[in-house]
């Protein structure tokens, strides 16, 4: 076995997943530039905090709506076609933002952003997890979530950096380069994984729109688990950069070191537990995850520097690390391959439903009480969902 069999073994990139790690890398350099500026640029066209909020639920509310329509399509149309007009659409937004000179403007950009996340995040998975067999799952998870973080251990703090030097826009035309190159590796490298049997038929399609807010038999459970960790997430971290940027006033270079932080642990610890998940199963490592959050909620309250805030981030790449392989498997294994898609695209609109008033929600706490108010209401939360964890049953 040659040097390039012995490094897809040993990370298992077994089929697709070596091109998808790869134009995840092309992509997510600026996308990792993008989280630590974009708050700060909103700011900076004369946007309050609940204004920014009030972008951000508008974007949740349109993604969630859309995603049930567009997991129902892949499970019929297959997976490639609909992620190749994602990329249509998010090269799209960013064009309306580099050149734009009005916050107004970023209304249309969200929407644009919106209907590319809603073919995004119900199919992409769907995508990942078709691509290895199902006892390899949560590798495939965590390999595919260490190809966001690989670029985060240095993105955050350059993009701030050369935002300080040349601008917002800058970054915005990196992100757009990068996403570019990647559409690219996508359509020429990417095969199909799933091929249905059945015909299109879009009265069928409307017809499967009925058991849209029935949970899956046995789910109820995950399902308010999932739906209140993005509440808490969108509440109380959706605009922590805002807050800290506001509240301790940080610089650009030390909200990207904030970031860069976090992508650190995460590419110590991924690929480990994504092991791990597929030995052990999914429960253990979604309780450790909220119990480490949960734990992370209460630094961000006692930390008063810089540093505190380092160590806080530190700790918080170990919850990820744990909740993303943990999560994915876990719906993966409770679906069938036909229905796949659908069922992320179900539990991301539910999700999105419940949660789209969440980052308007913390803006008024921030704006009325403070940082803390925001922060308390996470933890409160993630403490909800640590108890409704301890009785879940393994898929």
């Amino acid at each position: 076995m040659g040097l390039r069999g012995r490094i897809r073994e040993f990370f298992g990139l077994e089929g697709n997943l070596l091109p998808i790690v790869l134009l995840e890398l092309s992509s997510n350099v600026g996308w990792n530039m993008f989280d630590v500026v974009w708050q700060p640029y909103v700011l900076s066209l004369g946007v309050s905090v609940p204004i920014l909020g009030a972008l951000d639920s508008l974007k949740i509310a349109l993604m969630s709506v859309l995603q049930p329509l567009m997991g129902r399509l892949s499970d019929t149309l297959g997976r490639k076609t609909p992620i190749s007009f994602s990329f249509v659409f998010t090269l799209s937004g960013l064009l309306i933002i580099i050149f734009t000179r009005s916050w107004l403007w970023l209304i249309p950009a969200m929407i644009l952003w919106a209907v590319s996340d809603s073919l995004w995040e119900p199919i992409f998975p769907a995508l990942v997890s078709e691509s290895v067999s199902a006892e390899k799952r949560g590798a495939a998870f965590s390999v595919w979530s260490m190809a966001w973080f690989i670029p985060g251990f240095f993105a955050p703090a350059l993009g701030g950096y050369l935002a300080y030097i040349w601008g917002y826009r800058s970054i915005m035309i990196f992100i757009f380069v990068g996403e570019s190159l990647a559409a690219l590796i996508f359509i020429l490298y990417v095969k199909e994984t799933y091929v249905s049997k059945e015909v299109f038929s879009f009265s069928e399609l409307l017809r499967s729109f009925s058991g849209l807010l029935k949970v899956p038999s046995g789910l109820l459970r995950f399902y308010s688990v999932s739906i209140i960790s993005r509440f808490a997430w969108f509440m109380g971290e959706g605009l922590l950069f805002a807050m800290l940027l506001k509240t301790y006033g940080f610089n650009m270079i030390q909200l990207g070191v904030l970031a860069n932080a976090l992508s650190l642990s995460v590419i110590v610890t991924q690929i480990p537990i994504g092991r791990l998940v597929d030995r052990y199963g999914s429960k253990p490592f979604l309780i450790i995850s909220r119990v480490v959050w949960a734990l992370c909620f209460l630094g961000y309250l006692l930390a008063r520097d810089f540093t505190g805030f380092i160590v806080v981030r530190l700790l918080r790449g170990l919850s990820v690390s744990a909740w993303e392989p943990a999560h994915n498997t876990y719906l993966a294994n409770s679906a069938t391959d036909e229905q796949r898609s659908k069922t992320y695209g179900d539990l991301n609109c539910l999700r999105g439903l419940i949660c789209f008033p969440a980052p308007i929600i913390g803006a008024l706490l921030y704006e009325t009480y403070g940082f803390t108010a925001p922060i308390m209401g996470g933890l409160v939360l993630v403490l909800v969902v640590i108890i409704l964890l301890v009785p879940l049953e393994e898929r």
